[in-house]
């Protein structure tokens, strides 16, 4: 499930032994996995129907079969120790792969059989033809085989461990699996593993592992603790739009504006050196490093400060909060492509398909965010042209540095030769709004929280209200970044980072 997304979900001992939960090409079907450990040197077709009790469902085939109740389309698959004689031969050959009549004669024989019918109404005949035989060699070389998949996997992410920590790692994983499956049937929540839940499970072991052998050529591996708190968050259900606000906090009644600024200059050098020279800094090196990216800082304080500030803002928030890689910032690398595009691309691994999130920054200042909301939708719409779109894709081949990244599937929509609407399914426009809080502007209080998540709550209803109709199928994911001073945060990010 780790390495392939089309697995949503693993279920331990609920319906079946496994259940596995599948998403391919838009469609979804349920997997009952049955697992044998019998000693027998080759299975027959009369082991698979021999009952317990003769006049009961009750032999391997059909205990299979009526698994299948939901309205779910159901598939099968028996997993043994040894193989199978002749009849059962076709079922090893995976369902996709079958001619149209390698199942018709075990499936006649079943037929013949028994006349068992699941609670979805399905026969043997369907058992047969949506049936997978899996035969494993001895534990010890799945055991081996699941050990190089974990090394693949850790490979692939930058890590590269000793074989006791990939061991580690496969043991930690069967813990996870034993107790799903001891857990009580009645709390269902207990016995499932989500792709998600896997997923931040294997980034946070990794950056457990990661932060104790640091130096290696993938720089983007570990994240800074999160600075700001997620206060409030909504996901349109009928939509793809998804609105996030952020707080920075009070300290002892006053708001955290310094704090917040000596944060953001500490992303400065991740965002404006590229990944290639981020790989090469070691503790000898990452002073230099560091003035040297505060040094390109300062030298486009004449694009203003604000805008540098929230750059690196939601630099900073896709970091720490999305876990993404970033494309090297296109405020610091100017390429020869049309002028309009976006400064942050970050690459975000997700559960249904790796993204690539276009960020666009705004700063607003004054009571009234109507003016902001009509000329951010303005601008967004305008990005969506296909000539802008062509040359995002431009730069971020030209910027891109893959072999500092993380493995993702984004490179077939990057092709220059791919239509551009290949390009447009793999993207998220991410819209940063830092601005002036009527709540926070009023001080401190007690029920400050509640006040301002009803602000965020209006004016992130009011963004996605206004986007037009042009925009209707694209992902928007609206951050909010309320802020007690823009003036006073400004000036603290100036003198944080030299820029005074």
């Amino acid at each position: 499930m780790l390495e392939d997304r089309r697995i949503e979900q693993v279920e331990c001992e609920t319906s079946d032994d496994i259940v596995l939960r599948w998403a391919v090409d838009g469609n979804r079907h349920i997997e009952y996995v049955q697992v044998k450990s019998n000693d027998v040197d080759r299975w027959t077709l009369g082991l698979l129907t021999k009952r317990d009790i003769a006049a009961s469902p009750t032999s391997i085939v059909e205990k299979s079969l009526l698994c299948d109740k939901g309205p779910e389309v159901g598939r099968f698959r028996i997993v043994t120790r040894n193989g199978v004689h002749a009849i059962l031969a076709a079922l090893t050959v995976p369902v996709s792969k079958r001619g149209q009549n390698d199942l018709d004669d075990l499936a006649g024989r079943l037929m013949k059989k028994y006349a068992t019918v699941s609670g979805r109404g399905s026969d043997l005949e369907y058992w047969a033809r949506n049936a997978f035989w899996e035969a494993m060699s001895s534990e010890d070389d799945l055991r081996s085989k699941n050990l190089w998949q974990i090394s693949r996997l850790c490979d692939g992410d930058g890590c590269c461990l000793r074989p006791e920590q990939i061991l580690a790692i496969y043991r930690d994983i069967l813990e996870l699996v034993e107790r799903a499956a001891a857990a009580d049937r009645r709390v269902s929540a207990d016995k499932i593993l989500t792709r998600e839940r896997m997923r931040l499970w294997w980034r946070d072991r990794l950056h457990a592992l990661i932060a104790s052998r640091p130096g290696s050529a993938l720089p983007y591996r570990i994240t800074a603790p999160q600075f700001l708190v997620k206060l409030h968050e909504f996901t349109d259900p009928t939509r793809p739009r998804a609105t996030t606000g952020y707080d920075a906090e009070y300290e002892r009644k006053q708001w955290r504006s310094a704090q917040l600024a000596a944060h953001l200059v500490r992303w400065v050098p991740e965002l404006v050196l590229k990944a290639s020279e981020i790989a090469q800094t070691n503790h000898l090196t990452l002073a230099d490093r560091t003035g040297q990216g505060l040094r390109r800082l300062r030298e486009l304080r004449h694009r203003g400060v604000e805008r540098l500030l929230a750059e690196t803002l939601l630099h900073s928030i896709l970091r720490t909060f999305f876990d993404s890689e970033p494309i090297a910032c296109k405020l610091f690398y100017r390429t020869e492509a049309a002028s309009g595009v976006v400064n942050n691309a970050h690459i975000v691994q997700h559960h249904e398909g790796d993204q690539i999130w276009l960020g666009r920054t705004h700063v607003f200042r004054g009571p009234d965010p109507d003016a902001l909301i009509e000329a951010a939708c303005a601008e967004l719409e305008d990005a969506l042209a296909t000539p802008l779109l062509r040359a995002e894709r431009e730069i971020i081949l030209e910027l891109r540095q893959p072999e500092y990244l993380r493995r993702d599937d984004v490179e077939q929509a990057l092709e220059n030769g791919a239509p551009i609407d290949r390009f447009l399914r793999i993207l998220r426009f991410v819209i940063l709004v830092v601005y002036d809080s009527s709540v926070l502007g009023a001080g401190h209080c007690d029920d400050y929280r509640t006040r301002l998540v009803a602000e965020l709550t209006g004016h992130g209803n009011a963004y996605h209200a206004r986007l037009p109709s042009s925009v209707e199928e694209i992902q928007v994911h609206l951050l909010l970044v309320p802020v007690e001073s823009l003036d006073a945060l400004t000036r603290d990010f100036e003198a944080a980072a030299g820029m005074t």
